[in-house]
């Protein structure tokens, strides 16, 4: 697999209030349109979601940083893909999940807010 321009590390962590998160630990405070961006874990096969749109900042119309292979706008994003480009500009939020080997899916829920993180694309 090609090596991305980021490569954003998402971990399971057990936290203070008994839950475990997937928590990614490197998203850059900006990254730039064009740039690659890939997402791994070695806790398990990382799910990242786009579905929410900021309107407390102006700049996107999208939920998701990233284009499909049609043009349209990408939501759902698995480390077993290769790195994708960052296509649309904005501040995006971001749902993260780990599915550990033969375990079930750990991730963002309104309990579990640590399992995400903004993306900021210029």
């Amino acid at each position: 697999m090609p090596k991305a321009d980021h490569e954003i590390d998402v971990n399971l962590e057990m936290h203070s209030d008994g839950f475990t998160h997937a928590v990614p630990r490197n998203i850059p405070e900006i990254m730039f349109q064009g740039e690659t961006v890939h997402y791994r874990s070695t806790d398990g096969e990382v799910s990242i979601e786009f579905s929410e749109r900021d309107l407390s900042h102006a700049g996107s119309s999208f939920c998701s940083p990233f284009l499909d292979t049609n043009g349209g706008e990408k939501t759902v994003i698995s480390s077993t893909e290769g790195p994708i480009k960052l296509s649309n500009r904005g501040i995006f939020f971001c749902h993260c999940f780990i599915t550990p080997p033969g375990g079930a899916k750990i991730g963002w829920s309104p309990d579990s807010p640590l399992s995400g993180g903004n993306t900021v694309v210029k």
